[in-house]
């Protein structure tokens, strides 16, 4: 075989590999809409759930402090706090999302990825914030039975401190496996598009 066969089959070779490439883009085009419409709408069924449970435990948790008035009422203004920033920040995400424009698959995973990505972060500050508000709420009630002494406090803190840092790093862990591993998942999904 000489030289000019051998660059032949090479430029023939090179030319099925694109025609297989084009014949089979939209094929892989399709099969990443559909994993990424699939991951979207687990998100939004998370949200949904979270949403649902979050009412609930609003209406339901400030009805155990009914004998206790001034924890009552601090603890429903907290609730409805924390109730007025969830629904804040999920109606945000979903809005954000149904405005979308979608020109192009990789425009509208980058774009989808982006108010994702400031989602997770924005429950991760949402937790920062009123895990210690709780906390600290819980942290006078606990002093309200007995008379306060510097000794009582310091021993409620030490109790109660890691048991904060533990709930805060679940929370932290509930966020990333509700939306944050989604988050790799579309990256990926992005990557692969990129590089085809």
């Amino acid at each position: 075989m000489n030289e000019k066969e051998i660059f032949q089959a090479w430029k023939q070779s090179d030319e099925n590999e694109k025609r297989v490439f084009v014949e089979h883009q939209g094929d892989y085009e399709r099969l990443a809409q559909q994993k990424s419409n699939d991951i979207f709408r687990k998100i939004k069924n998370n949200i949904i759930a979270e949403g649902v449970i979050s009412a609930i435990i609003v209406i339901v948790f400030p009805f155990i402090f009914l004998k206790e008035p001034i924890f009552f009422w601090l603890l429903l203004v907290i609730m409805f706090l924390a109730a007025a920033f969830g629904i804040k920040i999920y109606g945000k995400y979903l809005n954000d999302m149904k405005q979308l424009n979608e020109s192009s698959l990789t425009v509208s995973l980058k774009k989808k990825l982006g108010i994702l990505k400031r989602y997770v972060k924005q429950l991760n500050l949402y937790l920062l914030v009123f895990a210690p508000l709780g906390f600290a709420l819980g942290f006078a009630f606990a002093l309200k039975e007995e008379e306060i002494s510097l000794i009582r406090i310091i021993l409620i803190a030490g109790i109660s401190l890691p048991f904060l840092g533990l709930m805060i790093w679940l929370g932290k862990k509930y966020i990333y496996a509700l939306y944050g591993m989604h988050i790799k998942r579309i990256e990926e999904i992005f990557l692969n598009l990129n590089q085809d």
